[in-house]
């Protein structure tokens, strides 16, 4: 049976290095914010999968890996400062949260909520601005990932946070089930009450 976690953990890392390889090539070619992004989330997912193998060179890459990563975090907020677009710098902000969550570690994991708190903050912005199903959606879904993080890291003034957000999003699927009534937003609603 431990033979065969590994040949899976082994098979796991010869995945990501083949997506990791494709995502670099696109940041390359595209040159994005968003192939940025999609290059850490692959750096992510592959020095986890070393990280998990436990032996000392992958470990040893696994950190090497992790450097790149909060190189690209780096980038995004240097990025995120030129974009001029609250939606676009909304999502720099999500995103890097998303890479540094995938790192763990308390310090990382402080981070990423700081980085999700901003997302959020311009998604509040964004749905008084224009309240669009689209806006209003967009909200709700930060307001669950503040609350995921503040679980994650948990305390008795974390699970509090996290309560709020959880009543946030699910008083905004609320208004938005009603406002657009379709079934999405009807199964959205519902899986907010499983959180709230």
């Amino acid at each position: 049976e431990k033979q065969g976690g590994k040949e899976n953990l082994e098979r796991a890392q010869e995945m990501y290095e083949r997506s990791l390889e494709i995502s670099k090539e696109l940041a390359e070619k595209k040159g994005t914010n968003q192939s940025l992004i999609e290059l850490g989330l692959s750096y992510g997912r592959l020095g986890r999968a070393l990280e998990k193998q436990g032996e000392e060179p992958k470990l040893k890459r696994a950190q090497e890996i992790y450097a790149k990563i909060r190189k690209i975090f780096k980038e995004l907020m240097v990025s995120k400062e030129t974009s001029g677009n609250l939606r676009e710098e909304s999502i720099i902000y999500r995103n890097a949260g998303e890479i540094l969550e995938g790192l763990g570690g308390k310090e990382n994991l402080e981070t990423a909520r700081e980085m999700y708190e901003k997302s959020l903050e311009i998604a509040e912005k964004l749905a008084v601005e224009e309240e669009t199903a689209l806006n209003l959606l967009y909200l709700s879904k930060r307001y669950e990932e503040v609350g995921n993080i503040c679980v994650e890291l948990g305390g008795d003034t974390n699970l509090r946070i996290a309560g709020e957000m959880y009543k946030s999003s699910l008083k905004v699927r609320e208004e938005l089930a009603v406002k657009e009534g379709t079934s999405e937003d009807l199964l959205n609603l519902r899986n907010s009450y499983a959180r709230a």
